[in-house]
């Protein structure tokens, strides 16, 4: 089963770099109010305070993607009561988190960040037309930057890895995409009859500008044009929202504490770019003509 929001955000903050007590997933056990819910496994000392000020998520409530601030607690009972009502009382065994450092709309927007910026590589193809010159780029290509290269082959052609169809390439000049629209063959080269294709090897992002896939807690990513839910690279995708949490966390600090979370801050930007980098938008530099082996 493909990734849910859950289960990647639950995996950001099992991250070290996040500190203790970055998040707390419980389980409530008794809800007394629309304001008040408890958890026994928070029960602890009176005077402890530690999840005061913390941001109560309810991943089944009617509005998952709504923070609502804890403002008091009373942990000799594993008690929280919530600035903001929720619609009904927690009952017994109703899910929920508390967030330190980020609220869930914020997480959201930056597990969706982070998909905009991995790619992965496609193949799509275009059906020839005699004396057609120009061909639109075929979804999901919006930007002639994400194709590497594009070939001719017949049509149809079932492609594989192992047996790799005879295809005559044609190299791509940034100058041959016009406006990221069309692709526009070299006027020396000959058309393509309706029994052949151009075949576009691209690198797409998982998640297109724009576009945000995760906006609930079960939400899962289906990138554009395709018909199937996928998962993710887990570990890139935590990375860089770790990063993220991070980069923010570290802006309105001061001191010491600014010193230890920078230090953080630089490792979590290492690992990052390390996971990031064969994953990361690539530039395409590529001349016109035909390959060396043609």
């Amino acid at each position: 089963m493909p990734d849910t929001t859950d289960q990647i955000l639950r995996s950001v903050f099992e991250s070290p770099l996040l500190g203790e007590y970055a998040a707390h997933f419980g389980t409530a056990s008794v809800g007394n109010t629309t304001t008040v819910f408890s958890d026994a496994g928070l029960v602890s000392f009176t005077s402890d305070t530690r999840w005061r000020n913390y941001r109560a998520y309810f991943p089944s409530f009617s509005q998952p993607d709504r923070d609502r601030l804890v403002y008091s607690t009373n942990l000799a009972q594993g008690q929280l009561q919530i600035m903001q009502p929720v619609t009904t009382a927690p009952a017994s065994g109703t899910e929920f988190w508390l967030l330190r450092d980020v609220g869930y709309p914020r997480l959201l927007d930056y597990l969706n960040e982070t998909l905009r910026n991995l790619y992965f590589e496609r193949e799509v193809s275009v059906r020839g037309m005699t004396n057609l010159y120009r061909y639109t780029l075929p979804t999901p290509i919006s930007r002639g930057a994400w194709v590497e290269e594009v070939y001719r082959a017949d049509y149809p052609t079932a492609f594989s890895d192992t047996q790799p169809p005879r295809v005559d390439w044609y190299r791509i000049n940034p100058l041959n995409v016009v406006g990221d629209l069309y692709l526009v063959l070299d006027a020396a080269a000959d058309t393509l009859s309706a029994d052949e294709q151009l075949v576009f090897r691209c690198r797409v992002p998982y998640l297109m500008p724009g576009f945000s896939a995760y906006t609930m807690s079960r939400s899962v990513l289906t990138p554009f044009g395709e018909s199937a839910a996928i998962s993710p690279p887990r570990d890139v995708v935590v990375a860089g929202v770790v990063w993220r949490i991070l980069k923010e966390k570290a802006k309105n600090l001061t001191g010491e504490a600014r010193d230890r979370w920078r230090e953080n801050l630089k490792e979590a930007a290492q690992a990052y770019a390390e996971k990031l980098a064969p994953l990361g938008p690539k530039s395409v530099g590529i001349s016109i003509g035909y390959s060396q082996t043609w």
